[in-house]
């Protein structure tokens, strides 16, 4: 059996100073880690945003091209100081379309409650164009922007043609 030296032994361990740094090192590496992590949870809550407000734009323009498409008239449009507000007169009444505090409002029917059909609206407008003969209706939609500095402004354009309907 051999015996080792005392300056063997004092080698062959950590010292303080470098279990010190080691723990720094880790604690470094965990703090950055942490801070990317925070920052990924926001921009995939901010991406969940704008995909809810891309899906519920897309609904409503799916909703105001099934309402051209059942006009039983030529659709109107009227601005004035309460904002603009758009009517499809339909078989079942009208339907009324009008941007009110960021919102859009669609009143389905004569004496129907006017219910909130898209919210965060920044601007609206629709406006009838003439394409190959056809009067074709195109609706305008700005969303009021989350974040400010995003890469994409939320624009929307939606077209529509009502079946044997003239111009206006």
């Amino acid at each position: 059996m051999k015996l080792r030296s005392p300056s063997a032994r004092a080698t062959s361990g950590f010292t303080l100073i470098e279990l010190l740094s080691y723990i720094a090192i880790v604690g470094l590496v965990m703090s950055l880690a942490t801070v990317t992590l925070v920052k990924l949870i926001g921009h995939t809550t901010d991406l969940r945003r704008n995909c809810d407000d891309i899906a519920a734009a897309v609904h409503a323009g799916e909703i105001w091209r099934a309402d051209i498409r059942a006009a039983s008239g030529s659709p109107v449009i009227r601005s004035g100081n309460e904002g603009s507000l758009f009517t499809i007169p339909t078989e079942k009444g009208r339907i009324r379309y009008s941007l009110e505090e960021n919102t859009i409002w669609r009143q389905a029917g004569d004496g129907a409650p006017n219910e909130p059909l898209l919210r965060n609206t920044r601007a609206a407008g629709m406006l009838a164009v003439q394409r190959d003969n056809l009067p074709v209706w195109r609706w305008e939609l700005e969303l009021a922007v989350r974040r400010e500095g995003g890469p994409i402004k939320p624009l929307f354009s939606f077209i529509a043609v009502a079946p044997n309907v003239t111009q206006p």
